[in-house]
């Protein structure tokens, strides 16, 4: 960099702090027609508040088009990477990946190899951050066409749909509705794998549903004759669900009452093993 430059840098990003965002970036133009120095100003869009945000955007909205007739790809690139970063700031993310792919797709041959790297560092931020708002979107939607091929009782499909849905996002109903399909096909086995991994799940997501998860893990080992298993977590799942004062009875009794009959069935199968 020229020495003499660094004194107008300086103005530049004064003037940049003190909203004076034209004329920072015409300062910074004029020092160099390739807008080398326009990523001095990148730090400061974070200290920008959101309402002067929008004034940015007008800025480099106005000297974009400007740019179009000189058809200078660099500073192209260079105003769609800026206005990438205020978009991060106000955090309009999907705007932001959009703004930033496009300054990636100018930049091929025009960016210093230092410039790309800080460029694919906020493009990889901004996908990040939409895949966040966009994965459990798409993990929802498989689950409301897997319930669909369900009743359908195409569980095959369903359980394609799920496993689908828990590649974006894992969620306690999705294991809880694959493994209803795993017990629909009789791979109980499967079944039980699927809701110790609600349960799991569900402690993260607080949505105290553990004791029906648990509930459905003792139903599964009857089905496989495991009575000894089926009556320790009917007994857990009994004593989480008493534990938390409910006054759902019949549900209560369900409880119970496999429970009970899991006990019976476990004292059969010793005095038969004797």
């Amino acid at each position: 960099m020229k020495k003499e430059y660094e004194e107008e840098i300086k103005n530049a990003e004064d003037m940049f702090i003190d909203g004076d965002y034209k004329g920072a970036l015409r300062l910074l133009l004029n020092l160099d027609n390739d807008g080398k120095y326009i990523t001095r100003l990148f730090p400061l869009i974070s200290e920008i508040e959101n309402d002067y945000c929008n004034d940015l955007i007008s800025v480099v909205a106005k000297m974009y088009k400007l740019e179009i007739a000189k058809g200078n790809e660099k500073i192209k690139a260079m105003l769609f990477w800026m206005r990438g970063k205020i978009d991060i700031v106000m955090k309009n993310l999907m705007n932001a990946k959009q703004n930033l792919e496009i300054a990636r797709s100018k930049a091929e041959g025009v960016l210093s190899k230092q410039e790309l790297t800080k460029l694919n560092a906020d493009l990889h931020y901004a996908q990040v951050e939409v895949q966040k708002i966009i994965d459990p979107e798409k993990a929802s939607e498989f689950i409301t066409q897997g319930n669909i091929l369900q009743e359908e009782k195409n569980y095959q499909g369903a359980i394609d749909l799920f496993t689908q849905s828990l590649k974006y996002k894992a969620t306690s109903e999705a294991y809880f509705e694959r493994a209803m399909c795993w017990d629909s096909l009789k791979f109980y086995n499967k079944a039980i794998e699927d809701l110790k991994s609600s349960l799991k799940t569900s402690n993260l997501e607080q949505n105290d549903r553990e004791h029906m998860f648990m509930y459905y893990i003792g139903i599964m080992y009857t089905k496989l004759w495991r009575y000894k298993e089926a009556v320790s977590v009917f007994s857990e799942a009994n004593e989480l669900y008493e534990s938390t004062n409910r006054d759902n009875i019949g549900y209560h009794a369900l409880i119970k009452g496999s429970l009970y009959r899991a006990e019976k069935m476990l004292q059969v199968n010793i005095i038969i093993n004797h």
